[in-house]
């Protein structure tokens, strides 16, 4: 799986924003419901230990959290 997140820093008066790709491994009963749940824009919250290298990471997932309902109409999490 990859997502992506702004990355967002100061220099000096220079405001930079730009994407950070992250990659990482699912496995097991966690990559089933991925596959079965997740849509390209849903939120999800994700517990992975990472090896970070250049403008992109690499890790495995320990955990992934569906955020709100398919529909976004809630809040709760469920854990995959």
């Amino acid at each position: 799986m990859q997502i992506a997140v702004n990355l967002f820093r100061c220099l000096g008066d220079e405001a930079i924003d730009r994407p950070r790709y992250l990659t990482f491994t699912i496995g097991g009963e966690q990559a089933a419901n991925c596959a079965d749940y997740l849509t390209e824009g849903r939120s999800v919250a994700i517990e992975v230990q990472l090896v970070q290298g250049g403008h992109s990471a690499e890790g495995v997932a320990s955990a992934v959290y569906f955020v709100g309902s398919v529909s976004r109409a809630g809040t709760q999490f469920a854990r995959a």
